[in-house]
C-alpha cells in the first residue's frame, strides 16, 4: 500500500477509537465516577490501582470456578502418593487426618476454605500441640496439592498463614541399663534378635519388621538396612557392637526374617515378665540413641547409624543421660561361664527381673565396648 492509503487507514483507526470512547464515556454516570474515585482512594496506600483489583478478583474468580470439593481433592491427593510409592503407614496417617477434615467440610468447595476455616477447625480438635501440629502439617499437604492442580489460590495451611504451636521438646523416655538386661533376660529365643538388634543397633520397628538375616552379617560386622526397609529410603550400614554379636551369634540364622510372624504375644509377654509395666514410646531405639550418644560423645556417628538428621540426634539424645551410663549399657552381655572376660553367676532366679539383678558382668581392663 501507498503512504497516502497508509494515512488513510490510521486517520479511520483513530476516528473509531475516538466514536468507541465516546460510547464508552456516554455509559459512565456519575455515580460510577464517585465510585471509582472512592476505589482508588482505598487502594492508594496499598500502591495499587483498580486495574490491580480487577487482575486479582479474576484470578480468585478462576481458582474458585476451576475449585473442586474437598472429597475429590482427598481422593487425587491419595492416589498420587499411592502411584509415587509413599509408605502404608504414611498414606494411613495421612488417609485419617484428612477424612477428618472432610466430615466438617463435605459442602465445600476447597478454594473457598479460608485459613480462620482451617485454625478454627484445629482448634476443635482439643488435642496435644504436637497433634494439633501434626493434622496441620498434613492439611498442609492437601492444599499444597490442590494449588498445584489449579484448585486453590493459595495454600490456607501454611507455616506462615496457619502457625505451627509451640511444643515441648522433652528427652525421649529410654530403658534404664537394668531394665534392658531384665528384658534381654525375659525374652524367647524367637524374639530374643528382635530386642538385642532394636536395642542395641537401634534400627526401628517397621524396620526390623522387614529385616532378613541375610542383611545381618557377622563377618563383616554390619547390619545393612537395605533402602527397600529404611523409613528414609536410604540405605545404611549400622554396626555390630560387641555385646549385640553376643546376643544374636548362638540363634543367628543365614536367611529368614529376623522377627518372627505374630510376634506381639511373644513381644509382650517379655515386657511383663521383665516387670516393666510402663513401656516409653519407641523404647528400644531410642535407648540405643540416648546410650550411642552418652558413648561415642559423636551427633553425626549417631544421625548416620540412625537415619535420622543430625538437628534431631542432638535434640533428642545429646546431654540426656550421664556419658558412663553410655558404657555400662553397652556391656550387658548374656550369661556365660567359658572364659573369665565376663563372669555371670549361673543361678535360676525366680524371674527376668531379679536375674538381671543378680548377674554380675565384668569387661575385661583396657576394653570397652565398642561399635566398630
Amino acid at each position: 500500500p501507498t503512504l497516502a492509503a497508509g494515512e488513510v487507514q490510521f486517520d479511520a483507526w483513530v476516528a473509531r477509537a475516538s466514536s468507541t470512547g465516546a460510547k464508552a464515556a456516554a455509559t459512565i454516570t456519575d455515580a460510577d465516577e464517585r465510585n471509582l474515585l472512592n476505589w482508588r482512594e482505598q487502594l492508594a496506600p496499598f500502591r495499587a490501582d483498580v486495574g490491580d483489583a480487577v487482575t486479582f478478583y479474576l484470578k480468585h474468580l478462576r481458582a474458585t470456578r476451576a475449585s473442586k470439593p474437598v472429597r475429590e481433592v482427598i481422593d487425587a491427593l491419595l492416589a498420587t502418593k499411592e502411584r509415587k510409592g509413599k509408605r502404608e503407614r504414611y498414606l494411613r496417617d495421612l488417609t485419617n487426618k484428612l477424612d477428618a477434615f472432610e466430615r466438617s467440610f463435605q459442602d465445600r468447595m476447597i478454594g473457598d476454605i479460608t485459613a480462620a476455616d482451617v485454625e478454627r477447625w484445629l482448634d476443635s480438635l482439643e488435642v496435644s500441640s504436637v497433634t494439633w501440629n501434626n493434622y496441620r502439617r498434613n492439611l498442609c499437604v492437601m492444599f499444597a496439592f490442590a494449588v498445584r492442580q489449579g484448585w486453590a489460590e493459595s495454600n490456607v495451611a501454611a507455616a506462615g498463614v496457619v502457625e505451627p504451636r509451640d511444643t515441648e521438646d522433652p528427652s525421649p523416655e529410654v530403658l534404664t541399663p537394668a531394665e534392658a538386661r531384665a528384658l534381654l533376660h525375659a525374652a524367647a529365643p524367637e524374639v530374643l534378635p528382635y530386642f538385642a538388634i532394636a536395642l542395641f543397633a537401634g534400627v526401628r520397628d517397621s524396620e526390623l519388621a522387614k529385616l532378613d538375616w541375610r542383611h545381618v552379617n557377622l563377618a563383616t560386622g554390619y547390619v545393612t538396612i537395605e533402602a527397600a526397609v529404611a523409613k528414609t529410603k536410604r540405605k545404611r550400614l549400622v554396626p555390630i557392637s560387641d555385646n549385640l554379636r553376643a546376643w544374636i551369634t548362638p540363634l543367628a540364622k543365614t536367611r529368614g526374617p529376623v522377627t518372627p510372624k505374630a510376634p506381639r504375644t511373644l513381644l509382650e509377654k517379655a515386657r511383663r515378665d521383665a516387670g516393666l509395666t510402663h513401656w516409653p514410646h519407641n523404647a528400644c531405639r531410642h535407648s540405643f540413641g540416648t546410650y550411642e550418644m552418652a558413648r561415642t560423645r559423636d551427633v553425626g556417628h549417631v544421625s548416620e547409624v540412625m537415619g535420622n538428621s543430625p538437628n534431631v540426634c542432638k535434640r533428642h539424645y545429646a546431654k540426656a543421660v550421664p556419658f558412663e551410663l553410655g558404657d555400662e549399657f553397652f556391656a550387658i552381655y548374656p550369661p556365660t561361664v567359658d572364659g573369665a572376660d565376663k563372669v555371670v553367676p549361673m543361678v535360676a532366679p525366680e524371674s527376668a527381673a531379679a536375674a538381671a539383678s543378680a548377674s554380675i558382668f565384668v569387661v575385661p581392663s583396657g576394653r570397652s565396648p565398642s561399635c566398630t
